[in-house]
């Protein structure tokens, strides 16, 4: 195993932003108000930080990670999976934070193949089910036979993040009240 050093903290490489949260509340600040209350309470803008950080994280080379608000990485050349120096500046500044923001954009309405795509369901049907179970109900439908449901991404949202851990057993009753 590699000896690791930090490469520095988020700060340093970007001169603008404490940390990856703070890239998103900047861009999320130009909208009004009241959407980026709905961003806050259905939970959408941990979803936006958390796949913003997965974006950083794949640009980075083989060894070098994000932790918290430092890179770290190989501490002697020899480790290195890149060639010549590694610009942490730049890689960050590729990153387009726009699709990120409009994937998970409350006021969005998303078909079951867009809620298939976030919740990582390996099909329209166990998509279903899971919406089903959490109670979230489709608000419209695609006109023509083979129309999809449709669904609002901020009610799914907030299933999302209130759903119960892996594990959890949800066939018990808690007694105690």
């Amino acid at each position: 195993m590699a000896t690791t050093t930090s490469y520095g903290t988020w700060l340093n490489h970007t001169k603008h932003s404490l940390d990856p949260e703070s890239v998103i509340l900047d861009y999320i600040n130009g909208g009004g108000s009241d959407w980026c209350g709905r961003v806050e309470e259905s939970g959408a803008f941990d979803r936006m930080s958390s796949d913003y950080r997965d974006a950083v994280q794949a640009a980075l080379p083989e060894g070098v990670w994000l932790t918290g608000e430092e890179f770290i990485g190989p501490a002697y050349e020899k480790d290195h999976s890149w060639d010549g120096d590694l610009d942490i500046s730049e890689i960050i500044e590729g990153i387009d934070v726009g699709p990120i923001v409009e994937r998970w954009d409350p006021d969005a309405e998303w078909t079951i193949e867009d809620v298939t795509d976030r919740l990582g369901a390996g099909s329209a049907g166990s998509a279903r089910k899971t919406l089903s179970r959490w109670g979230v109900e489709a608000t419209s439908r695609q006109p023509g036979r083979a129309g999809q449901s449709i669904f609002h991404a901020e009610d799914v949202i907030a299933a999302m993040n209130t759903r119960p851990g892996r594990g959890t057993r949800t066939d018990l009753q808690d007694d105690t009240e």
